[in-house]
């Protein structure tokens, strides 16, 4: 299987099979690198012939394969290095599971060596008993007459500790079913007013953040708006649910993840400076912004509308 291993950054030594289109990211995508510098949509992998073919998905920072930056699908083969963000993957295996050593004078750490493929966390060993095993006792116990030799005397009563221990989990049963009681009977959910409130003021930070984007050449421009609607969509979710209309909230979160999806589709075309096709993006960006603006009003938000690219 072309299997791609992490040498360096936050998750080096874990190997990450590519069997099917994958997409690799910060969160919430097939593959996941706790990278901040890694977008949560960074790169799409998928099996080749000769390796894998990654293509970047408009990162912030880009995809660089043997530190020429790309920004087609491009195959990645035995030995190559592939960075995304500040991590360095290589692919190191290749058809049917054969190790591919890297050629040499890569400097791959470990080159020839096939590194285990890590498929989750490693249970400790437990010792194993080497005696006669001691067949277990399925009969309620026997409590033998003393005299009892040794140090340690009669067994302890212990049934009074169990009764303590059995009231104390009841009490806390209890206290846990009171509280679920009064939250049941005082409604469920953040109060609408003050998710309003903290949500107006994360737009109107973000608009800011997006003003000081000015001047930042057309395809960074356009990669670091999309990482400012995503945060932003993110940063109100987090909010909680509402008290009321929280499928509203829900549709007007989900516009602005298409918004946000249909702004990065624009990047190619600003990096190319294809101004008939930012137009197009920009016109489809302006009806879903639309949509978008219609959600939050509806919602009762005063400056979270929508997500607008704008052309020129």
């Amino acid at each position: 299987m072309p299997t791609l291993k992490v040498v360096s950054g936050p998750a080096a030594g874990h190997q990450f099979e590519v069997t099917s289109e994958q997409v690799l990211g910060r969160e919430g995508a097939d593959i996941t690198i706790p990278d901040p510098e890694i977008s949560r949509s960074h790169a799409r992998l998928r099996p080749h012939a000769e390796g894998i073919e990654v293509h970047d998905l408009g990162s912030s920072n880009g995809t660089f394969i043997n530190d020429v930056r790309v920004t087609t699908p491009t195959v990645v083969r035995s030995g190559d290095r592939v960075r995304f963000g500040n991590s360095t993957t290589q692919l190191v295996e290749l058809r049917g599971g054969t190790m591919i050593s890297p050629p040499a004078g890569t400097g791959a750490p470990g080159a020839g060596v096939p590194p285990p493929v890590i498929t989750g966390p490693t249970a400790p060993q437990q010792p194993v008993h080497s005696g006669p095993m001691q067949p277990m006792h399925s009969g309620p116990m026997q409590q033998q007459p003393g005299p009892y030799p040794g140090p340690y005397g009669p067994p302890r009563d212990n049934s009074k500790k169990t009764i303590v221990i059995i009231a104390a989990v009841v009490g806390v049963l209890v206290l846990l079913g009171a509280i679920a009681l009064v939250l049941g009977l005082v409604g469920g959910g953040v109060d609408n007013d003050e998710l309003i409130a903290e949500a107006d003021g994360l737009c109107e930070q973000a608009a800011e953040d997006v003003v000081d984007l000015t001047g930042q050449q057309p395809g960074e421009f356009v990669r670091n708006f999309v990482d400012i609607t995503e945060d932003l969509t993110d940063d109100i979710r987090e909010l909680g649910t509402p008290a009321d209309d929280a499928d509203l909230l829900e549709d007007y979160l989900a516009s602005l993840e298409d918004s946000s999806e249909i702004i990065r589709e624009a990047i190619p075309a600003a990096d190319a400076l294809d101004q008939a096709a930012i137009d197009a993006k920009v016109t489809e960006s302006a009806t879903a912004a639309e949509e978008s603006a219609q959600l939050g009003q509806e919602f009762g938000f005063e400056t979270c509308k929508g997500f607008e690219l704008t052309g020129g």
